[in-house]
């Protein structure tokens, strides 16, 4: 879970990697407004989920360097997602993304750390490893952006504030992360992944 730290209101963003995440605000609601009008024209009120669309995640260092290394090899993440909607509690949408030609999205990068390996791995068929935040990466943030248009999941680009005409609205960073991950269909990428606006943080 990825903890935002804002001076109002503590919202706590939840990122599946390579999933579809929602931010939870509890019983604390808050107003959402797409035009940057603050309590005026445009705003949403009572809302308390910030749901997004599904993303992807790459983990550098995620095939033979980590796991490879065994239990307490390290990788870096890089998140990506757009926004799919803003909702209250019981789900009942709110603003959804490209409302008023306004488009959100998410970037993030963080260090994890290998925990447990069962399988054939690092490439399976049959391979399932355990990962845990590790604290001592020296990549960890999390943005929440206002972009010209929606972020390419196939390309990488347009989800973090170094996108030109992009608009960092909300910043923090990272404190607690679990993931697993099973390689089902193993296929070899040639790399350096360096399209990935992520890459710039590193």
């Amino acid at each position: 879970m990825f903890n935002l730290n804002k001076k109002v209101i503590t919202v706590a963003v939840a990122l599946g990697t390579g999933l579809a995440g929602a931010a939870h605000a509890g019983s604390i609601e808050f107003t959402f407004n797409p035009l940057g009008n603050g309590f005026g024209a445009g705003a949403v009120t009572k809302a308390s989920v910030i749901d997004q669309a599904p993303g992807n995640v790459l983990a550098v260092g995620g095939g033979l360097p980590s796991l490879g290394g065994g239990v307490g090899s390290k990788v870096i993440d890089l998140y990506q997602a757009n926004l799919a909607t803003v909702t209250k509690l019981d789900n009942s949408v709110l603003y959804a993304n490209g409302g008023s030609s306004k488009f959100f999205t998410f970037a993030a990068g963080y260090g994890e750390v290998v925990t447990g390996i069962f399988g054939t791995c690092p490439f399976g068929p049959a391979c399932t490893a355990t990962f845990a935040f590790d604290p001592t990466a020296t990549v960890n943030f999390v943005e929440m952006n206002l972009q010209t248009a929606l972020g390419n999941n196939l390309t990488g680009l347009g989800f973090t504030s170094a996108t030109a005409g992009a608009l960092n609205i909300l910043k923090g960073h990272v404190t607690e992360i679990g993931t697993t991950f099973t390689v089902s269909s193993p296929t070899t990428v040639a790399g350096p992944f360096t399209a990935f606006d992520q890459a710039w943080r590193q």
